[in-house]
């Protein structure tokens, strides 16, 4: 059976898509109740590009008045969201009180919006560890502290080239850098 519905791109917030931390910073572009905000560049362009491709959703391990106010200063109204998962979809994942305390799990998404099923559903974040579990849903952005980067524009460009792929768990995504889409054979691409 085909799926007919577009991949899922599933955002982090936090070193992803804007840099939040309560001292001021010298790229800092907003001032909010949670701390000093810069968006990372080219979040917008991305989006542009990324739209007739996916659909877009937000998962951030953070409560939903910080995530609001975050999508408030960072998300282009024009872009529609899925849906937005917190820290309440996220399960805990602790061995005697250390590793990561929250990790994503892409099985919860495809549950709550059987559109998207697991082959099409991609994570884009800064922490490998909180896909644990799904690793081959994942791509892996460097972490955003507020300086320029240029990270968006290539991730964009990568996203694009392998958008009609039919399984992208496939895929090796762990050097998407390097300008090759990495693809499983071709008989795997949409027409």
């Amino acid at each position: 059976m085909t799926n007919t519905a577009r991949p899922l791109l599933v955002f982090d917030l936090d070193e992803t898509l804007l840099h939040c931390q309560e001292q001021d910073f010298r790229d800092a572009e907003h001032t909010t109740e949670f701390g000093f905000v810069a968006v990372r560049p080219g979040v917008d362009d991305m989006l542009d590009q990324l739209s007739g491709h996916y659909d877009f959703m937000i998962w951030s391990n953070n409560g939903r008045p910080y995530i609001d106010k975050m999508l408030s200063l960072a998300w282009p109204a024009q872009h529609t969201l899925v849906d937005v998962f917190t820290s309440s979809e996220s399960s805990i994942l602790g061995q005697n009180g250390m590793g990561v305390p929250y990790f994503k799990e892409t099985r919860k998404v495809a549950k709550k919006h059987p559109a998207y099923v697991m082959d099409r559903i991609l994570g884009i974040d800064n922490d490998p560890g909180v896909y644990r579990r799904n690793y081959g849903n994942l791509v892996t952005v460097k972490s955003f502290t507020g300086d320029y980067d240029e990270e968006l524009s290539r991730l964009a460009d990568y996203l694009e080239r392998i958008s009609r792929i039919q399984d992208l768990r496939k895929l090796e995504k762990r050097y998407w850098r390097s300008g090759r889409p990495h693809a499983p054979q071709a008989s795997t691409i949409e027409p």
